[in-house]
C-alpha cells in the first residue's frame, strides 16, 4: 500500500533547480514568472481544434521562469550561473543538450520519473546579456507528445502565430 503513493512523494519533492528558483525569486535585478498550463486559454484555441495539444499540455504542471538581466553586478551574474551547474550537476539530471557558442551557453536537463515518464525539463542560459532559467515540471510521456496528432496540431499552431504576429484583438479608446 505505501508503493502507490510512492509517485504522488517524488513528484512532489523540490528538486535542485526548483529549489533554486524559490532561492531566487523576489530578490532584487530577477524577473520571475509561473504559468500553469491547465489553467491557461490561449488565443489560438479559439480558432483551431487545439484538442491533441491540450492533451500534450495535460501532463505539464508548472513552467517557472527565472530572468536576471543586470550588467552591473557581473559577481551576482557569475554566483547564479555557478549555483545552476552545481544544481545540475546532482545525480537526478541527466544533460540532453550542451551548447556553447560565442557569446551563449545552453543546457537542458532532465529528470526521469518512473515508467519513462518525465518529472523535470530544465533550461539553463547564460549569453551576454541575460541569465535565464526555465523549468517545465509535472509528468510529461514525451512518446506521447511527440505523436503524429501532437506534431500536426502544432504545426496548426505555428501556422496561426505566423499569420497572427503583431496583430491585436482589442481596440483602443
Amino acid at each position: 500500500m505505501m508503493f502507490a503513493w510512492l509517485p504522488a512523494i517524488i513528484t512532489a519533492q523540490s528538486t535542485p533547480f526548483t529549489s533554486l528558483f524559490d532561492r531566487y525569486s523576489g530578490d532584487t535585478g530577477f524577473e520571475t514568472t509561473e504559468i500553469l498550463p491547465n489553467n491557461t486559454s490561449f488565443e489560438w484555441e479559439k480558432e483551431m481544434d487545439s484538442s491533441h495539444v491540450k492533451d500534450m499540455m495535460k501532463g505539464i504542471d508548472k513552467i517557472s521562469i527565472l530572468k536576471y538581466k543586470s550588467e552591473s553586478d557581473k559577481d551576482l551574474r557569475e554566483k547564479l550561473w555557478k549555483n545552476m551547474q552545481k544544481a545540475a550537476s546532482d545525480e537526478v539530471y541527466t544533460e540532453l543538450v550542451n551548447v556553447s557558442a560565442e557569446d551563449m551557453l545552453v543546457r537542458i536537463y532532465m529528470i526521469k520519473g518512473l515508467e519513462g515518464i518525465t518529472r523535470e525539463v530544465a533550461l539553463a542560459m547564460n549569453d551576454k546579456d541575460v541569465i535565464m532559467l526555465v523549468i517545465m515540471t509535472g509528468n510529461m510521456d514525451f512518446s506521447s507528445m511527440f505523436s503524429h496528432e501532437n506534431m500536426k496540431g502544432l504545426c496548426e499552431m505555428g501556422e496561426y502565430f505566423m499569420q497572427h504576429k503583431g496583430s491585436c484583438d482589442h481596440q483602443e479608446e
